[in-house]
């Protein structure tokens, strides 16, 4: 199955200047469980291939067009980007072939905090109490990572 996606996010490496932007909307906090993504080197910053968690599954990604950028309060750049994704399990023999590469992965913490928003004729109406899967909502998430147990960013994003 293929998910298409719009992202728009921030970066910095100062908690604080992106936290503050998300505890300003609305709604109940979802903390999400801490997990460790491996990515895959790429030639290509418009693609994207990793295992999601333990246990969990190969995710392939690619930008469906040109990058566009975004300014939130008139300063800080955002950059917004669509892409397609989609994924296999980890039972499955394609992926079996590539535990043998002898790339080095890229490995990604990831804690995240979300609040989810229902989209209603194109617009945010309200906080879902519920984070489930629903294609027309909109999540607003900040998320701090750690590269290869060293470098640490974080994030604000919509999608």
């Amino acid at each position: 199955m293929k998910l298409y996606s719009t992202e728009i996010r921030w970066w910095s490496e100062e908690k604080e200047e992106l936290f503050s932007v998300f505890e300003s909307f609305p709604g109940s906090i979802h903390l999400e469980e801490e997990r460790t993504d491996l990515y895959f080197p790429s030639e290509s910053p418009d693609t994207g291939i990793k295992i999601r968690g333990e246990g969990g599954k190969l995710e392939l990604k690619w930008l469906t067009g040109k990058r566009e950028t975004f300014m939130i309060d008139g300063k800080k750049k955002g950059i917004i980007e669509n892409w397609i994704k989609t994924g296999f399990k980890l039972n499955d023999p394609f992926i079996f072939s590539l535990n043998k590469s002898d790339q080095e992965l890229i490995k990604i913490q990831k804690m995240r905090q979300k609040k989810k928003f229902e989209i209603i004729d194109d617009k945010i109406v309200h906080p879902v109490k519920k984070h489930t899967v629903n294609y027309m909502d909109c999540e607003v998430e900040f998320t701090h990572i750690r590269i290869n147990d060293r470098q640490s960013l974080f994030s604000l994003g919509f999608e």
